[in-house]
């Protein structure tokens, strides 16, 4: 799934790995892509004998749950819910972290916003890992056939 190496607009010499959806390559952000999208472009949530009526209460409910899961876990500290529901967004998300051993662990991040002298990104790192997570989430359920149509998520852009 990965596209391309871009290099950054400054004088970093790293260069950023960057998935053919757009999102920067993380241990974390791997890990989510397999727990909710697979290995063969069939998406493991919602859930495969979910009707498009039941897959949009799931989302409903575990979406927020599994943000503010992983805002807390990234903002305040606090660990993941121990035993979420099995299945459940917040389940997939819990599994993501601990095998990547994330936000407080040795979950690697690109070069480019590891610690230096001068300056610490990784609290930045964590919290655009968080958005990045509810946008695979989003893409599991929209190539599920039950979130929004036949389009594809995300959306081309215009030539």
């Amino acid at each position: 799934m990965l596209a391309r190496k871009e290099k950054p607009n400054d004088s970093r010499e790293a260069a950023i790995e960057i998935t053919s959806d757009g999102l920067v390559v993380s241990e974390f952000l791997t890990k989510v892509r397999a727990q909710f999208l697979g290995s063969d472009k069939k998406p493991l949530y919602p859930g495969k004998d979910v009707t498009k009526v039941q897959a949009a209460a799931k989302v409903i409910e575990e979406f927020p749950q599994a943000l503010e899961a992983m805002l807390r876990a990234v903002i305040a500290g606090d660990d993941l819910p121990k035993d979420p529901q099995a299945g459940s967004a917040l389940q997939l998300i819990t599994a993501a972290a601990t095998d990547a051993d994330w936000p407080n662990g040795d979950s690697e991040i690109p070069e480019d916003w590891r610690p230096s002298a001068t300056e610490d990104l990784t609290p930045t790192f964590r919290r655009y890992e968080v958005v990045s997570a509810m946008n695979i989430m989003m893409q599991a359920y929209n190539l599920s056939g039950t979130g929004g149509g036949s389009s594809n998520f995300p959306p081309e852009k215009p030539s």
